[in-house]
């Protein structure tokens, strides 16, 4: 590839654009070489990682700049009794790296002459006008903001030559990241606009558009999944680490440890897609006898985090080498918040210590194993590829990380029934509807399927007709769809799903419609692969029906009048398969006093719920008491 600027010198003369020279204030004269060159180096998802490993969805991305902004030399001079820094240049290489031409690129055919940017349109001539301006941006705004730098410097003055030196380099890292943040915003409407001005115009010319519309109709365009790096059916996944795993309300919970100072800390860390950052419970760290101010990031920002409970402010801590079983763990920050979701009577005891979110979910693929044990395996991210036991590669759906957060998908969502759909959601009137929607994946929900707020009005469709498909298969069919009801106005709360403020509830979001949370998900093992936009599900899974109870029957641990936690059948539905028990004492109120061969207080809420939706035929076993006071059993097989 050829060079696409060539060197740049890009000065700032101190009398054009400093202040006048006022006492004990040094002056600088900062010179800024601006080196602007094409890689010969094609992207792709593992060097996009090394270039940015904080890059969302780094799958969608055809194009980089990469930016470094360093000083050539800092040199520390007496002045005034003291130190200043004095700098000659201030160096800014800045590299372009392209996707190679391949199956990413859109056909003309696709082209839907929108004067709006669609974000499934693009190619390598557009990928690179919208790289190249991106450079161009960059260099503008550093000389722009060059004479900040020089008044910045220019009033450092300490005691010795050590700490001016350091004081350089710490104002230009502030500098640079004000400049980040101003070029972020601008880079992405503004490249993406000069890029989809290159495809109107050149759409003109071969005579695709008349106008805003085209001459015929556009093609289907292609889906993200075929867009994407082709999956490696050679390689052989490495896998780092094995932990054991606790159901807690269907959720997985892996025992991590850590250290503050000469203190060993373990505790029960939930891991949550849905969490946008790794939290740590302060109750957790009192416990143990850690000071917060001990472990706090000083001067850190507090930072917005979304996860099981809603969105907060958190303050963030660092501890030291964690570990989840023998593998040491890159994340090492986490914000404290508090995570005790899970209280008595539902469970014996309170859960959970921290949560591990997305942060650390990204840097591996993280494999959920439900049967015969319950279990988190890390595998190392490059190249991930998973397979069945005969060598097959499994089915995997892409997903990208949404503008508020959220792990989404896309795909097709199917209703058949007698009953009107959801209003709004492009679905029809008819015995079967269908509409495109985003969902997101929620590994820190115990539903199947679950509509947002916007969607769950009058009309909404209760019953077991849904189905869920990608571009390539069905992900669940005939499931259950529950249904988001505003926490205000629902008279038993489910901390679960609800939060303080209702519009920060990530379940009151028209976009995406709905969250598939972990009863669709683990019908058999699966993978998130987030480094690689994937979600590896497997063909065990998809011909498993989604996990659900169909006895009729629900049981929910309560207190009772001596504040002793038990077991009772809280609803039982005429149509029950369970309904010939009240025979024998069974129904609404009677007490459960063992379940699978154990007491009843063995167990918590979230495993109860499993018993009874386990697939169909399995046998389960349990006994009641009667209001007689007499111990009745029964073995069923679950419908």
């Amino acid at each position: 590839m050829k060079m696409l600027l060539p060197l740049i010198f890009l000065s700032v003369s101190s009398w054009a654009q400093a202040p006048a020279q006022t006492p004990g204030v040094a002056q600088q004269s900062l010179t800024l070489v601006a080196n602007q060159k094409e890689s010969p180096e094609a992207l792709n998802l593992s060097l996009l990682r090394k270039l940015a490993p904080k890059l969302s969805n780094p799958h969608r991305q055809f194009w980089w700049v990469s930016r470094d902004v360093r000083y050539e030399k800092v040199v520390a001079q007496v002045h005034d009794g003291g130190f200043r820094p004095l700098i000659k240049n201030v160096l800014a290489p800045t590299t372009v790296y392209l996707r190679a031409p391949g199956n990413w690129e859109s056909d003309w055919k696709e082209f839907t002459c929108s004067p709006d940017a669609d974000p499934y349109f693009s190619n390598w001539m557009g990928s690179k006008i919208a790289a190249v301006y991106a450079s161009e941006l960059w260099v503008s705004l550093l000389t722009s903001k060059l004479p900040l730098l020089k008044i910045l410097v220019s009033k450092i003055h300490t005691p010795t030559a050590v700490q001016a030196e350091k004081a350089a380099w710490a104002v230009l890292e502030r500098w640079k990241a004000d400049l980040e943040n101003e070029f972020k915003v601008k880079s992405q409407l503004e490249s993406r606009g000069k890029e989809w001005s290159y495809y109107r115009t050149e759409a003109q010319k071969k005579e695709i558009c008349m106008g805003d519309r085209p001459v015929e109709t556009p093609a289907p365009r292609k889906t993200w999944r075929e867009r994407m790096e082709t999956v490696d059916a050679s390689r052989k996944p490495k896998l780092l680490s094995r932990s054991p795993a606790e159901r807690i309300g269907g959720l997985y919970v892996v025992r991590l440890s850590m250290k503050s100072k000469d203190k060993i800390l373990n505790g029960q860390f939930i891991v949550d897609s849905a969490s946008g950052a790794s939290l740590i419970s302060p109750a957790f760290l009192e416990r143990q006898g850690v000071k917060v101010s001990d472990v706090e990031v000083k001067d850190a920002p507090l930072q917005r985090v979304r996860g099981i409970m809603g969105e907060s402010m958190a303050r963030m801590i660092r501890v030291n080498d964690p570990k989840l079983s023998s593998h040491a763990l890159e994340t090492k920050n986490f914000l404290l918040v508090e995570t005790q979701l899970f209280r008595p009577p539902e469970y014996r005891t309170y859960c959970c210590d921290g949560v591990l979110g997305s942060d650390f979910l990204e840097k591996y693929a993280v494999e959920f194993l439900a049967h015969p044990r319950p279990t988190v395996l890390l595998w190392e991210r490059e190249g991930y590829v998973k397979k069945d036991i005969k060598g097959n590669i499994e089915p995997w759906v892409e997903v990208f990380r949404h503008p508020d957060g959220d792990l989404v998908s896309e795909g097709v969502l199917e209703w058949d029934g007698k009953k009107d759909a959801i209003a709004g959601i492009g679905l029809m009137e008819g015995k079967k509807v269908s509409g495109t929607v985003h969902f997101r994946w929620d590994t820190g929900n115990d539903t199947a399927a679950l509509m947002h707020e916007p969607w769950s009005g009058p009309a909404a469709v209760e019953g077991s007709d849904w189905s869920l498909t990608t571009d390539k298969f069905y992900i669940a069919r005939d499931f259950e769809m529950d249904f988001h009801r505003s926490f205000m106005n629902r008279q038993t709360a489910n901390p679960k799903i609800a939060s303080v403020t209702l519009n920060l509830d990530p379940f009151t979001k028209k976009d995406p419609a709905f969250t598939v949370g972990m009863r669709m998900l683990d019908r058999s093992s699966f993978v998130l692969d987030l480094a690689n936009g994937r979600i590896w599900l497997s063909q065990d899974a998809l011909a498993r029906p989604v996990i659900e109870n169909r006895t009729g029957v629900e049981l929910r641990y309560v207190y009772n009048a001596e504040d002793d936690r038990e077991l009772r059948v809280v609803k039982i539905k005429k149509e029950s398969a369970l309904s010939f028990l009240k025979t024998y004492g069974f129904g609404e109120g009677t007490l459960i006093t063992e379940i699978a061969g154990k007491g009843s207080n063995y167990w918590n809420q979230g495993e109860v719920n499993r018993f009874l939706s386990e697939r169909p035929g399995t046998k389960l076993a349990f006994k009641w008491k009667t209001q007689e006071g007499v111990i009745r059993d029964a073995e069923i097989t679950l419908p």
